[in-house]
């Protein structure tokens, strides 16, 4: 099965992203459909480029490389 997570991601300045996860929809139309319910909201309307929607297979490992840090 295939879920559609939606986020809004505002980079407030170089070094740092707000990402605000909006929610995860069973189909591609019920995401976009509330990208155009989201984008008169204060804050989204000032970004309304921030959207994003990605695609993931549920049951499925999609981060497997581990991860490393740097200080």
């Amino acid at each position: 099965m295939t879920v559609f997570l939606l986020q809004h991601i505002h980079n407030e300045d170089t070094d740092h992203e707000d990402v605000k996860i909006m929610g995860i929809y069973s189909t591609i139309d019920a995401a976009n459909a509330a990208i155009v319910r989201s984008r008169n909201l204060p804050g989204f309307n000032e970004s309304s480029d921030g959207f994003q929607v990605d695609e993931y297979e549920i049951d499925v490992d999609h981060w497997t490389s581990g991860y490393t840090t740097t200080e």
